[in-house]
């Protein structure tokens, strides 16, 4: 069973839905008679790592850097897949928009992909300089969050590293023992 719906979502072609079109969209009604599966945690995984694989190569494909937004929700229902923009309103994080929008898709799972700024602190030490944006000791990252309708959660945090004009992730999971305790801030992208 988990096979059949993991190449049916593979199988799918995603829907850009970008932030000019929620004028035109009642969002909600592009899932009117998609039937809600329950999604294992299995499947939550291998969809969130597909996530972290497209947004590498949108960020290292320059035909694809400007339709991978920065921040954006990738939602799956009955294996059909849409990338929703999101992006900060009036000061607000996009993060704020990501329940709401949630709750009023009801997918089976989705992911939220954001860049970001993080910090790494040594064992105890207390974070004291205010905006991790503004932070010199700041690093570019990039947080992607995986949930299901049942509450199932996966999440990767990767380094972003840029090099001769190319983009290298580094798992955070793979720098444990380097720090105890890590600041990150979710960005507009405009502040970046």
């Amino acid at each position: 069973m988990t096979d059949k719906i993991w190449k049916k979502i593979l199988g799918s072609k995603p829907q850009f839905v970008s932030w000019e079109d929620k004028e035109k969209r009642h969002y909600p009604s592009l899932f009117e008679g998609l039937p809600a599966e329950k999604r294992s945690e299995d499947i939550l995984t291998r969809f969130t790592k597909l996530c972290n694989y497209i947004k590498l190569n949108s960020m290292n494909d320059n035909e694809l850097k400007d339709v991978f937004p920065p921040t954006c929700m990738v939602v799956e229902r009955d294996s059909q897949v849409w990338i929703f923009e999101i992006r900060s309103i009036d000061g607000h994080s996009p993060l704020e928009l990501v329940n709401p929008v949630a709750r009023a898709l009801n997918p089976n799972m989705f992911v939220v992909i954001g860049e970001s700024w993080t910090v790494m602190l040594e064992k105890d030490e207390k974070y004291e300089y205010g905006n991790v944006h503004k932070d010199p000791n700041r690093k570019e990252c990039i947080v992607i969050d995986g949930r299901t309708r049942e509450g199932k959660k996966h999440t990767m945090m990767q380094l972003v590293e840029r090099k001769d004009g190319l983009v290298k992730f580094t798992d955070m999971d793979d720098l444990h023992g380097k720090a105890d305790k890590i600041v990150t801030r979710y960005d507009d992208p405009l502040e970046k």
